[in-house]
């Protein structure tokens, strides 16, 4: 049995990918490929983590998954190894596909190797291994970052920098082969689309089959939008809790449709002072072309001098700092949003333009 581990960086499509391969798995398995289910999450396999890293690197969603039971959770990580491993031996596949994003969160050295050891428990020989990684550009990591935080009403992401050498260095001595590195850049993928492009460099052995991914629950919001729904939670959701989580979804998803209806919808942008120094201090990415052959569209190599760019924290208060906004595109998504959802909801009271700007005058003008 060989086997393909997936490491997903966030915001490489790893979510489409999963829900994709979870719909399709009779499909998959019919061609001897297994991609298992697990409890509790059945479309990915960041469970297995539990069982190869150490508690501190793991996200806190997964204690929080066991009710903060600490033994509980190591439980659970020994229970998803177990339906993995039975699910081998019911289906003996040739190949075994496993996909996580926490997989490659804070990899290490040691968590590397006592995930080889839990492999190999599988019955699969280590030069049968196979590792590979999608990573985005740092720019754009940082703007998609910035999206999911405002409604996922988490802080704002200030990772300036991809940290992927560290981890990618940790497979290279772990396993016998080099880690597959693939930039996720729209222009580059197959088809524009991670499912076409995963199963073109991974399973070409299936690529006849129609693997179609679940509707999509959301659109994309520009960074008006993006801006106003931090503003808003900022200003009147002070506590994360579902119900609030639930209020700042509700806005996003209208924001979403009028900009679709009223024929405004824009992609969201750093400004491109904020994007290029991001780029010109991330060293990273000429590591990555020289050693991995890994290139970006649009990043000019030859402006990158390593420097940390001199930028304040992401913040509802400095977002214009790093957002390219259009006010007028604002204002008119701040007047549908006043006039036509927020009387329905309870935490209205959402002020006009001048109220919206009262704490961020400074933080139009450039970084």
């Amino acid at each position: 049995m060989r086997i393909l581990v997936h490491f997903g960086q966030a915001k490489t499509g790893t979510t489409a990918l999963q829900h994709t391969f979870g719909k399709h798995r009779r499909d998959l398995a019919g061609r001897g490929i297994l991609y298992p289910r697990l409890p509790k999450v059945p479309h990915n396999h960041g469970l297995l983590a539990i069982g190869f890293k150490a508690a501190e690197t793991l996200h806190p969603n997964f204690l929080r998954m066991f009710g903060g039971d600490a033994e509980a959770m190591r439980a659970g990580g020994e229970q998803a190894w177990d339906a993995v491993r039975q699910q081998v031996e019911q289906e003996r596949p040739e190949l075994l596909v496993l996909s996580a994003e926490e997989y490659f969160s804070q990899l290490n050295a040691e968590a590397a190797e006592r995930l080889r050891s839990r492999l190999e428990g599988l019955g699969a020989a280590r030069a049968d291994i196979a590792t590979c990684v999608y990573l985005r550009d740092p720019a754009s990591q940082l703007l998609s970052l910035i999206a999911q935080n405002a409604v996922s009403m988490m802080p704002l992401s200030n990772q300036l920098r991809l940290h992927a050498k560290g981890r990618l260095a940790a497979l290279e001595a772990t396993f016998p082969a080099a880690p597959t590195v693939c930039a996720y850049d729209r222009a580059r993928l197959a088809g524009g689309d991670i499912v076409q492009d995963f199963v073109t460099r991974f399973l070409p052995e299936i690529a006849d089959l129609t693997l179609t991914a679940p509707q999509r629950k959301n659109v994309s919001l520009s960074g008006e939008g993006t801006a106003i729904v931090l503003w808003y939670r900022d200003r009147l959701l002070t506590e994360r809790r579902p119900d609030t989580i639930h209020q700042v979804r509700r806005i996003r998803q209208f924001l979403a449709r009028i900009e679709v209806a009223d024929g405004i919808s824009r992609k969201a942008r750093l400004r491109p002072e904020v994007h290029d120094a991001i780029i010109r201090g991330s060293e990273e990415l000429i590591w990555l072309r020289d050693t991995h052959g890994l290139t970006y569209t649009g990043i000019d190599y030859a402006t990158i001098d390593g420097k940390a760019p001199k930028l304040p924290a992401p913040t509802p208060a400095t977002i214009d700092r790093f957002l390219d906004l259009d006010l007028d595109l604002r204002d008119h998504l701040l007047a549908r949003l006043v006039q036509d959802l927020l009387p329905e909801m309870p935490a209205a009271g959402i002020g006009p333009r001048a109220d919206l700007d009262d704490d961020s005058d400074d933080a139009v003008d450039a970084a």
